[in-house]
């Protein structure tokens, strides 16, 4: 495959992501361990801990509930940037003993542990090559470009019984990212990592995940967020509609109702318009230069020597 193919397929499966991390099937028990190892012993990569200095290594880092590395990306206005923060994440049930990253080799981790370099050995310009399909912002496209020299102290295996702990399986960390590139070179190795579940990585991009009914999954979305995956603003925040309009969405659309008297338009924003009162005679005079819309005034007067009877002023009103 061409790299100007390949590119264009990484940026179209880079926004399918969300649909292959809920896909999954199966749930995770959190599982306690003790503070430290038998005799006071650090602890090995991928126990459980409740600090950092629990754990063994030149760095150690207590992981809790996962790695996010891509996480900044959640408030992109790309969407692909947006798929893959909630989509490139390590599940870690608990928490994790590991090392800060970025680690460059297995030097860096504790006991027991592999650095973790997923896409190190895929070709520099190659891998600027997908990111560039992707039309990030400069700073994301930096920060992705960077992501190739991703490191993590993590547990390895071979089997399902190399990960003792309840709720977590021997599987390849960010398998659906990696298999995207990995002819071009990604390390398809395999870790003690957290089972995914329905809300495994979260789909829902600006929301909370509940598990369920059966293997789904449903989004309560922030403020400001809609959809099924809570991915598409929410054009009624804040309110687009003046004077008491109240807003509801048809069709993506924000839609104003219900306006205050004497407003129309599509926000309320037009006033309704009393029209000129009509021409007076001599020798009464009438003055709307301030307008004919809702709240303006029309001012009456009379030519010497006569003197007017009556008020001086009408206001327009909702109702003329």
């Amino acid at each position: 495959m061409g790299r100007r193919t390949l590119n264009g397929w990484f940026a179209a499966q880079a926004l399918l992501l969300a649909a292959f991390a809920s896909a999954c099937g199966g749930k995770y028990v959190l599982q306690q361990e003790p503070d430290a190892g038998p005799d006071g012993a650090l602890l090995p990569v991928g126990a459980a801990c409740g600090a950092d200095h629990q754990c063994s290594g030149p760095s150690p880092d207590c992981v809790s509930d996962g790695l996010r590395p891509l996480e900044s990306f959640s408030t992109s206005e790309n969407e692909a940037a947006r798929t893959l923060a909630s989509t490139v994440v390590i599940p870690l049930p608990d928490t994790y003993c590991s090392n800060e990253a970025p680690c460059t080799s297995d030097a860096d981790c504790g006991d027991e542990g592999r650095c973790f370099l997923p896409l190190i050995d895929v070709p520099e310009a190659d891998f600027q090559g997908l990111v560039n399909a992707l039309g990030l912002s400069t700073d994301e496209a930096s920060t992705l470009a960077g992501f190739r020299e991703y490191g993590q102290c993590l547990r390895p295996c071979e089997t399902e019984a190399d990960c003792p702990r309840e709720g977590y399986v021997c599987a390849v960390p960010l398998e659906s990212f990696l298999l995207l590139v990995e002819s071009l070179g990604a390390r398809m190795e395999t870790y003690c990592i957290g089972e995914p579940g329905p809300c495994w990585p979260n789909p829902c991009l600006h929301g909370e995940c509940a598990e369920g009914p059966g293997e789904g999954f449903t989004c309560t979305c922030s403020e400001g967020w809609l959809g099924a995956l809570c991915d598409q603003p929410d054009p009624c925040v804040p309110n687009p509609c003046l004077h008491g309009g109240a807003c509801s969405v048809e069709e993506g659309q924000a839609v104003c109702s219900g306006c205050e008297a004497g407003w129309s338009g599509e926000r309320c924003e037009v006033p309704h318009d009393c029209g000129h009162p009509g021409a007076a005679t001599e020798p009464l005079l009438v003055d709307v230069s301030g307008g004919t819309t809702l709240g303006a005034l029309a001012s009456y007067s009379c030519q010497a020597p006569y003197l007017l009877s009556g008020e001086a002023t009408r206001t327009c009103t909702a109702t003329g």
